[in-house]
């Protein structure tokens, strides 16, 4: 044997730039694509590329003609995940519409990709996409992907606005969540705003106004020459008092639907944890029960 071919035959794969691809089928459509990133951030796809098959079997993913299916999938969220996969690393300040962040922020939610999860989330938090939501919309988005802060400001619009809630949206919203929102929509329209909450149910009950607010719920004109002067005299005194605080929407909304926003705020928690980074070698593929994800791909914006 002559050396140039031991030399071959010793050579060894760089454990970077040695890749491994895997074929899978979106629809009626073929990908080939570097897995690495898949099997090291993603549970799922870990177990789903590198399983433990019995002697002579054949893996799934090797060739076209036995590709992984990804049943539930539609190819644009495919599509656009991927692109945000393969070309946000290299180009971080590259930017999507909010339909793209959409469909990673659901698919990154199906698969566990914690990072890129956050990162969706992010996206889709920022001022721009913000405006394209109603109310509704970013209820439902907040249910369905564990988001409390869109929960919690969904919730928060549908109170301060002046347009009466739907039929379609009180359907959307669910009757025990309308309930509490009439309440709450009374209750900051009510002549004088309450601060108080009775125990059961956490509503607002009718309170005395404060000082410094007339009937009205309008600020009432301030005396400057009515205002005690602080001295280390009445400073030290217990009776000081101070006006009660101002409750918001927000936080009355986070007093109200606190059960709901907790268990979505942990369900998140559980999405956001990310997976012990996996360094597979060579990882090899097979045809797996993948997650669906139910709901039709978003259109562009």
């Amino acid at each position: 044997m002559s050396s140039t071919t031991t030399d071959e035959a010793s050579a060894l794969r760089n454990k970077s730039f040695y890749m491994s691809f895997s074929v899978f089928q979106v629809e009626r459509e073929l990908f080939k694509i570097p897995t690495a990133y898949l099997t090291q951030y993603s549970t799922i796809f870990n177990e789903m590329l590198t399983p433990k098959l019995p002697p002579g079997a054949a893996a799934r993913g090797q060739c076209d003609d036995n590709p992984i299916i990804l049943d539930g999938v539609s190819k644009l969220d495919f599509e656009r995940f991927l692109t945000t996969v393969f070309r946000f690393q290299v180009e971080p300040t590259r930017t999507f519409n909010t339909a793209h962040w959409l469909s990673v922020l659901k698919l990154a939610s199906l698969w566990g990709f914690s990072d890129l999860r956050q990162t969706a989330i992010t996206k889709l938090s920022t001022s721009e996409p913000r405006r394209m939501f109603t109310p509704i919309g970013r209820l439902e988005l907040g249910r369905q992907y564990k988001i409390a802060a869109w929960v919690e400001q969904g919730y928060t619009e549908l109170v301060d606005r002046r347009e009466k809630i739907s039929e379609e949206e009180a359907e959307q919203i669910g009757w025990k969540a309308l309930l509490k929102l009439c309440h709450l929509r009374e209750d900051f329209r009510s002549p004088v705003r309450t601060a108080a909450t009775t125990n059961s149910g956490g509503f607002f009950v009718p309170a005395p106004p404060p000082a410094f607010m007339s009937g009205s719920d309008t600020l009432a004109p301030l005396s400057l020459s009515a205002a005690p002067t602080l001295t280390k005299a009445n400073l030290k005194k217990e009776n000081l008092t101070l006006p009660p605080p101002v409750v918001t929407t927000a936080s009355a909304v986070r007093q109200v639907f606190s059960e709901e926003l907790r268990e979505i705020r942990e369900a998140g928690v559980a999405l956001s944890v990310p997976m012990p980074r996996i360094i597979a070698a060579l990882p090899r593929a097979r045809r797996a029960t993948v997650p669906t994800a139910g709901a039709t791909s978003v259109k562009d914006a």
